[in-house]
């Protein structure tokens, strides 16, 4: 019979998902700024920032799944990656309601969007690539 990969899979530790969880903090700690404390900057690099943050963070999201998963359907499993982005990149915007001089930007979501699938492909060419 075949080595799926399973047994070194689940082996895993828990703190496979300790630098998702580090990046999620740093995402929720830079939320938490009140708008008149960030300094003058271009729009572009606000864009910048939200790609790359939410690339990074579903990248390490990705990694944790497949490292503690036992399935081998990759589809399913960045597929619910990319859904646990989306939702905290929502969840995030949607938390700057409360504070003060931030605003809840919908065109942020979208770019936390498109972050968080290029981190997942990024993800899913390396396993296919690597193995691993």
């Amino acid at each position: 019979m075949e080595n799926s990969g399973h047994e070194a899979r689940t082996s895993m530790p828990p703190s496979l998902w300790l630098p998702p969880a580090s990046i999620a903090l740093l995402i929720l700690g830079l939320s938490s700024i009140p708008g008149k404390a960030f300094p003058a900057h271009p729009d572009f690099l606000n864009n910048v920032v939200h790609f790359g943050e939410f690339a990074v963070f579903s990248y390490l999201v990705a990694r944790a799944l497949y490292l503690s998963s036992t399935t081998d359907n990759l589809a399913r499993l960045f597929m619910t990656c990319f859904f646990i982005s989306v939702i905290f990149g929502a969840a995030t915007e949607i938390y700057q309601f409360a504070i003060p001089h931030r605003l809840f930007d919908p065109v942020d979501i979208l770019i936390d969007s498109v972050g968080a699938m290029a981190g997942v492909l990024v993800f899913w060419g390396r396993v296919k690539v690597l193995g691993a």
